[in-house]
């Protein structure tokens, strides 16, 4: 194959499964760690600090005796390495809480969050950027023309393609872990597919991607990937019998049980309590005849407003549609309620106001705010949420907000 060509489809694959890494990780990262400002701050300090040191350890080799096996090297091994640690990653993430000591209603404190951001990012990042720029003087050294457009065009296409597949189809359909070992595998694939040559370095290189293909096919025998996924899932909330447990496009959730209270959590946060003695209380506050409940509907709330005499009619939307469905399933037959109950789900939090656009006006809007320390948290506190809910609301209409579970 011509060495423009095979320089361009490894740029693209680099770019698309260093792009899956990101958002996988930064899933999986989300039910350990609130990302405040400094948090995200620190992430891409992380990925600069992580280009610096690839572009020194490149720019070393390529100004070298042996610069071209030198950078062979370099842009055969990273994908090697980085299909164990990205994998080894997700466990890092999903461990790091457990081993704080820290169970799912504790935040971990900025300067931990910083600290796995760096354990995380900055080799995937060096990984990343130098099988970039190891190619990138390949690319330069072959005299190719237009070498940096090409390799801009191909890195952003790789990425681009990653993403969109990921939101469009594999998020859909497959776990975080699965995603980040098959990544695995596509990265030993072209390290054995592109690197092949008759030299006794590239017959020892194969070897060595052959060796670890070999271990790394293996973590899939016998169960041991799932078994290793699910009790990594569940490691942060020891103490508690998890009875459900499920990755969603867009929320990682778990139904646990602790003593006689079932808690409901949200990519790490806690979201619902039942029973929660907060829903009597919020339900005698109330006034009918037309009631508004934004989340909490499914799990007490439409309950505690049954025995409000003024209530006649209720509207009750969940913020995430996949939550709604699972809530519903479980709790929808225990209701009890002689009044008029309408179910919604919105796509999202801010979507909240366009699904229940076409509901009229309401005697009171009743808000038990989702996903608190997380943007969609702080959504349901803004100017712009208050002025749609504001609009909704009948000449003398209140709001109630329900306080953290």
């Amino acid at each position: 194959m011509n060495i423009f060509y095979k320089i361009v489809i490894l740029l693209f694959a680099a770019g698309a499964t260093n792009a899956l890494a990101q958002v996988v990780l930064s899933r999986e990262m989300i039910n350990q760690v609130f990302f405040t400002g400094n948090v995200i701050a620190f992430v891409v300090i992380s990925w600069l600090a992580g280009a610096v040191f690839a572009f020194q350890t490149v720019g070393k080799r390529a100004a070298g005796k042996n610069a071209e096996k030198d950078l062979n090297l370099i842009a055969a091994i990273m994908p090697v390495i980085g299909a164990f640690y990205i994998t080894a990653a997700v466990f890092i993430i999903r461990y790091f809480k457990p081993f704080l000591k820290l169970g799912p209603e504790n935040a971990a404190p900025d300067w931990a969050a910083m600290l796995l951001c760096a354990v995380i990012f900055i080799p995937i990042a060096f990984m990343a950027f130098a099988s970039v720029f190891s190619l990138m003087e390949a690319l330069k050294k072959s005299k190719a023309p237009g070498f940096v457009p090409a390799t801009i065009a191909s890195v952003l296409a790789g990425a681009g393609a990653a993403a969109a597949l990921y939101a469009l189809w594999a998020v859909k359909y497959y776990p975080d872990l699965d995603v980040a070992y098959t990544m695995g595998i596509f990265n030993l694939a072209l390290a054995y597919l592109f690197f092949r040559d008759k030299t006794m370095e590239g017959r020892w290189l194969m070897l060595t991607v052959i060796g670890a293909l070999i271990v790394y096919l293996g973590f899939n025998m016998a169960g041991a990937k799932q078994k290793a996924d699910e009790a990594s899932a569940r490691a942060l909330y020891a103490g508690y019998t998890v009875i459900a447990q499920k990755e969603f496009p867009t929320v990682n959730f778990c139904m646990a049980k602790k003593d006689e209270e079932y808690r409901i959590y949200e990519d790490g946060t806690l979201a619902y309590k039942i029973p929660d003695t907060k829903y009597p209380m919020m339900a005698r506050l109330a006034k009918g005849p037309r009631v508004l409940v934004i989340n909490g509907g499914l799990t007490g709330m439409t309950d505690a407003l049954s025995k409000n005499a003024s209530v006649k009619e209720m509207v009750c939307v969940e913020a995430d549609p996949y939550i709604a469905v699972v809530l519903e399933k479980v709790y929808r037959n225990y209701i009890q309620a002689a009044q008029k109950i309408d179910y919604i789900s919105a796509h999202d939090t801010f979507s909240i106001a366009l699904s229940v656009k076409d509901s009229g006006k309401f005697n009171t809007i009743i808000i038990n705010p989702r996903m608190q320390g997380h943007r969609e948290g702080k959504f349901y506190y803004s100017a712009a949420f208050r002025a749609r809910m504001d609009s909704m609301l009948d000449k003398d209409g209140q709001i109630i907000y329900g306080a953290n579970p």
